[in-house]
């Protein structure tokens, strides 16, 4: 159930997303409980980022748009210790939430960069974008 939640939550990306590549990287988040003590798994909230490339061209390396996709999670099952190995329901609250940003222009991916380092006044010595781009 929770990796289909986190899944449906990425489809705010515009084309949508490798299923199975994203099943796959969310199968085994969820952690056993540290304190084995504890009643209910309430775990601290967690995130997973991906890269995205859009149309990507393996024989040339080149993609239409690059971006990145962030799902952020937290889950509460109430009386996870006391449930029976046959009693296949929890009482269970997931808050999903997920954020993703693409650029097919990479002057516009450049000018949000630049703002980025003037906002935080990091001393940048990088070109954006590098000489010789395709843009």
């Amino acid at each position: 159930m929770f990796v289909s939640i986190c899944n449906e939550a990425s489809s705010i990306v515009v084309k949508g997303l490798d299923q199975e590549a994203m099943i796959a990287s969310l199968v085994n988040v969820i952690k056993p409980l540290e304190n084995q003590n504890l009643e209910d798994y309430d775990e601290d909230p967690e995130s997973r980022i991906f890269y995205l490339v859009d149309d990507y061209d393996p024989i040339t390396g080149d993609g239409e748009a690059v971006g990145a996709l962030r799902v952020d999670w937290e889950m509460i099952i109430k009386d996870y210790k006391n449930k029976s190995k046959d009693d296949l329901q929890y009482n269970t609250d997931i808050k999903v939430t997920a954020r993703a940003v693409t650029y097919s222009d990479c002057y516009m991916l450049c000018a949000d960069y630049d703002s980025v380092v003037q906002h935080f006044c990091i001393d940048n010595n990088l070109d954006c974008p590098p000489p010789g781009a395709k843009c």
